[in-house]
């Protein structure tokens, strides 16, 4: 843990960013009046809090730290380290700032992937990266490496053919360059969108930007536009991880 010691810097900078603006935002009381009134799934998850944010990202910072580990070897090797570290410091702060501001925007406490609160509090560095490795690699077996060349080609195909083609001219790549990344990048995708919102979380979360009742009640386009930037800047860190 080199370069991406410094996202544990980077992670408080935007929570105390984040209970900065909230402290000057306006009390919602229409939206407290309507959200007291209509349960939209309060039963079932825990309301945001500071605390699970903050071990949120934790749990976040050690999964990025290792999905990174390639860049980190490449950086070694650039002569505009500096400013690549930036950019992609960057880029991670505003990600992890826009996670967090759908989390409080949906009312959902902060929900770390397959690590719970009690194991980064008393695990130690090395126990917690040893998880988190194994987490990835299951991952990685479920949704490549132990799948078939059928259902390899099934669930990629078609959107890594997409994508390869917009990869090639992008970047000038071979063709065979474009394939490898564009799958790259499809995974790499979903693994850290799982990472931060996982499968059960995102599921709330679609649903209540289908729900008729959920737009009548609250800003849904709003919600919709925070999700939106999430993924196309979730796609941006995912393609420069495969192109390294």
């Amino acid at each position: 843990m080199e370069f991406f010691e410094d996202i544990t810097q980077i992670a408080a900078q935007a929570l105390n960013k984040i209970e900065k603006e909230k402290m000057e935002q306006q009390p919602k009381t229409i939206y407290e009046d309507i959200f007291n009134r209509v349960d939209f799934g309060k039963k079932v998850f825990e309301e945001y809090n500071h605390d699970a944010a903050i071990n949120k990202m934790k749990a976040d910072i050690l999964f990025l730290d290792k999905i990174m580990e390639n860049i980190e070897h490449q950086l070694e090797e650039s002569e505009n380290v500096e400013v690549v570290q930036e950019g992609l410091s960057k880029l991670i702060q505003k990600i992890e700032e826009q996670v967090n501001a759908i989390y409080e925007f949906v009312n959902i406490a902060p929900a770390s992937y397959k690590i719970k609160a009690e194991e980064l509090n008393e695990s130690s560095i090395m126990e917690l990266e040893n998880k988190v490795d194994e987490i990835i690699q299951e991952y990685l077996s479920n949704k490549f490496y132990g799948l078939t060349s059928q259902q390899r080609e099934k669930l990629y195909l078609e959107s890594a053919s997409e994508r390869a083609v917009e990869m090639k001219k992008k970047h000038n790549l071979t063709l065979e360059e474009a394939s490898q990344a564009a799958i790259r990048a499809l995974i790499l995708e979903e693994l850290i969108r799982t990472i931060h919102f996982p499968n059960r979380v995102w599921n709330r979360i679609n649903g209540l930007l289908e729900s008729n009742e959920y737009s009548e009640a609250f800003d849904s386009q709003h919600l919709q536009e925070q999700v939106n930037e999430y993924l196309h800047q979730v796609r941006r860190l995912a393609e420069i991880i495969a192109l390294s």
